[in-house]
């Protein structure tokens, strides 16, 4: 059995009119080597998002099936984030004004889904932060990159970052955190209702806080 996180989507995918799904992208940074770089590090992190929804398919034995593996497969063929790239709007602005945006965007979009709910609860961000930390990071291809290898050596280096919508600042830093880019995944099915807020996710802080699954 798929975890519950998994199922709630390829159950709801099935009623919705367009069958797609995704985060938010935002794209912060417009200075010559992120024009050069952003159409490979869009790729690099779609990829590495299906790497880990077949990577849940491949570790758990009660789903090595053709149909359960026909199922994770459409998983992937349905994933089309949303990228957001103007700029007019973006360029150089701050994490919480990106907050800002994602949140009345979402709302005048109708993007909130009850399907979908990870999609309205974090956007990702690609700053010049991010660009650098992604510099040597390729797309992943199955059964060609050699994705242990480079897991294993670039485990700590190769992140996104992510902005939470409507967080309790109480509760935590200031609404963003850190996500290896092999554990998009494990966010997605983590920060679905009953949402917990990104307080509340592990961070590893002798890694720089960063989330790793």
């Amino acid at each position: 059995m798929a975890p519950d996180g998994t199922w709630r989507l390829i159950r709801h995918l099935g009623s919705l009119p367009t069958r797609h799904w995704g985060f938010s992208i935002y794209r912060t940074t417009y200075t010559p080597l992120s024009q050069q770089r952003f159409p490979d590090l869009i790729k690099t992190i779609n990829s590495y998002m299906k790497r880990s929804i077949l990577k849940e398919h491949g570790f758990n034995p009660a789903l090595l099936t053709e149909p359960r593996r026909a199922t994770y497969e459409m998983l992937c063929d349905c994933y089309r984030p949303t990228i957001l790239d103007n700029t007019q709007l973006f360029n150089n602005i701050s994490l919480p004004s990106v907050r800002s945006h994602f949140e009345a965007w979402s709302e005048q979009q109708h993007v909130f889904n009850p399907a979908l709910p990870s999609q309205l609860h974090a956007c990702l961000v690609i700053d010049d932060e991010m660009v650098n930390a992604l510099a040597d990071a390729r797309p992943w291809v199955e059964g060609v990159a050699d994705d242990a290898v480079d897991r294993k050596f670039n485990r700590l280096g190769w992140w996104v970052k992510v902005v939470e919508a409507w967080p309790d600042l109480e509760e935590t830093l200031d609404g963003t955190m850190r996500v290896l880019i092999f554990e998009l995944w494990r966010l997605w099915t983590a920060i679905h209702d009953p949402v917990p807020p990104i307080a509340h996710l592990e961070r590893h802080w002798d890694c720089g806080g960063l989330y790793l699954g």
